[in-house]
């Protein structure tokens, strides 16, 4: 390149050939793609400005919904605020302290049937942990004590009975478990094997004249009080 001599810009760029016609096809075929591009860059900018708008028209729809739901928000906290006076009027307490009232309402009874699920789960533990065999009633009366044991399943031979001046011991022989192959309990209420029961009694018991009885499965024990010896002391 000469000094002194401008560069050509890209619109002042002649094009070359040594084939009119072949110059004149490649200045049409330019043109076409520069209208091409910009029937393109036209549509592209309409679907630009299609797509913003619609992005605003979805924003002020939600805008509308927000609106609204703070609007409804608003309302209810308004019906609940005068509901709350009008409670305070008639309870001749300030709001406050209504709030407060029925704040520590609610927690104590949430507290108390959190206590009465614990205390009915330790009864119910406490219960099948206490539950003894053979299951008896003990009556006190003014001359004896009662006992009355449930004893199903056996005969009057598998029982041995013993009794001192403040218990009484039941031993009970029931059947084997059962022997089955292949198999375990999914429920086990009934007894089996040696069973033994020990029942204090407070009150002195007179051995001697002690009694048992055994009908329809019930073992009957009448044990008589035992009086107080009494020793006699001159008067000086």
């Amino acid at each position: 390149m000469k000094e002194g001599k401008e560069p050509k810009t890209s619109t002042e760029i002649e094009i070359k050939t040594s084939d009119p016609k072949k110059s004149e096809q490649i200045k049409e075929e330019n043109s076409k793609e520069v209208s091409e591009m910009k029937i393109g860059a036209k549509e592209n900018k309409k679907a630009a400005k299609d797509y913003v708008d619609e992005l605003k028209q979805s924003s002020s729809e939600k805008g509308h919904e927000i609106k609204e739901g703070l609007k409804d928000v608003k309302n209810e906290a308004k019906m609940k605020k005068e509901k709350l006076i009008e409670e305070s009027k008639a309870e001749n307490v300030h709001p406050a302290e209504k709030v407060l009232g029925d704040i520590i309402s609610k927690f104590k009874q949430g507290t108390e049937q959190i206590n009465e699920m614990m205390a009915d789960y330790t009864k119910e533990s406490k219960s099948k942990k206490s539950l003894k065999f053979p299951l008896v009633d003990v009556i006190d009366t003014n001359e004896e004590v009662i006992l009355m044991a449930d004893i199903p399943g056996v005969k009057k031979e598998h029982i041995n009975l013993g009794i001192s001046r403040n218990c009484v011991e039941i031993e009970v022989k029931y059947k084997d478990v059962p022997k089955i192959k292949d198999s375990k309990f999914l429920i086990n209420e009934r007894s089996y094997g040696i069973k033994k029961r020990k029942i204090p009694i407070k009150t002195d018991i007179n051995v001697k004249k002690a009694r048992a009885k055994w009908e329809d499965f019930i073992l009957t024990i009448n044990l008589p009080k035992k009086e107080r010896d009494l020793t006699k002391i001159d008067i000086e």
